[in-house]
């Protein structure tokens, strides 16, 4: 299954879908969307390590990367063992 088949899953194609499952099949899409990022992530490690990969330094706005983090776990905060806080002042 790719995240084509599992948007079909969650358009109802095969049917229709409860609150549950459907929170179910987005989870999954989402650990594996996590997970390519990861494997990904690791290519270009290798590739920086063998000297065929440049790093580029550039600045972030830190409020949008915490918030994408955030968002990218927030399947693991599900159960509730974690607690993660957001708090960033303006300065």
């Amino acid at each position: 299954m790719d995240r084509r088949d599992g948007d079909l899953v969650l358009e109802g194609l095969y049917g229709p879908l409860s609150a549950e499952q459907t929170e179910a099949v987005q989870g999954i899409l989402d650990n594996a969307e996590h997970l390519l990022v990861q494997v990904t992530n690791l290519l270009e490690m290798s590739r920086l390590e063998t000297g065929s990969l440049q790093l580029a330094v550039d600045e972030v706005v830190l409020h949008d990367l915490i918030s994408e983090v955030v968002a990218a776990n927030r399947s693991l905060l599900r159960d509730g063992k974690v607690e993660v806080l957001q708090e960033l002042d303006g300065s």
